[in-house]
């Protein structure tokens, strides 16, 4: 099994560097597809700068939450399975919004594969994990009789409520973004396409 991912792996990369040619000089010059974004850069960059300060705050939420003395996150290993991935999922999103933020337009394809390929589906999945713990957290709650609610509880319910709508907001405004390819050989443009 773990052969076979690093021939996964091997094989992405070399599908990726099939996009560099060295020159007779002996420099590197890519020679792949670019891919910029419709419309105007400057709108686009402060596009992803907003995504990069919300995936930040997330990342600091979830941070703050796991920080807090909270019954279900200490009793219950779902709260804490769907916290402890939520968090990762959190983390991975703020890189790829940070890649996306300092990248030069257009963006070369393992740039584009490492920053808009994921922003089309890790805010998504961190709202989806933040509403499963809050879910699980309830549960917990209300399940559980003997263990009073807490300020703490409320903090943490609230904050992950945040992320989930932070979630939302950066997955909803990612998939209006249209970008097209632009092709070395031909020097042409292909059409606008969405993902």
């Amino acid at each position: 099994m773990a052969d076979r991912k690093r021939r996964s792996f091997l094989r992405r990369d070399l599908e990726y560097m099939k996009d560099y040619t060295v020159s007779v000089s002996g420099e590197t010059i890519y020679t792949g597809p670019l891919y910029a974004f419709n419309g105007d850069p400057e709108e686009h960059r402060a596009l992803f700068r907003r995504f990069a300060v919300l995936s930040g705050a997330m990342v600091v939420l979830m941070l703050v939450c796991g920080f807090l003395r909270v019954a279900a996150m200490s009793r219950s290993s779902v709260v804490t399975l769907a916290y402890g991935f939520g968090l990762l999922a959190c983390f991975a999103l703020l890189v790829s919004c940070l890649r996306l933020f300092r990248s030069k337009q257009p963006m070369e394809r393992r740039a584009f594969d490492t920053s808009f390929a994921r922003l089309r589906w890790l805010p998504g999945i961190s709202a989806v994990l933040a509403a499963a713990a809050i879910i699980a957290a309830l549960v917990f709650v209300f399940t559980r009789r003997d263990i009073p609610f807490r300020l703490p509880d409320g903090v943490f319910l609230a904050g992950q409520a945040a992320v989930a709508v932070m979630g939302a907001v950066i997955f909803l405004s990612a998939q209006g973004l249209l970008y097209h390819v632009i092709e070395p050989e031909t020097a042409e443009e292909t059409e606008p396409e969405e993902e």
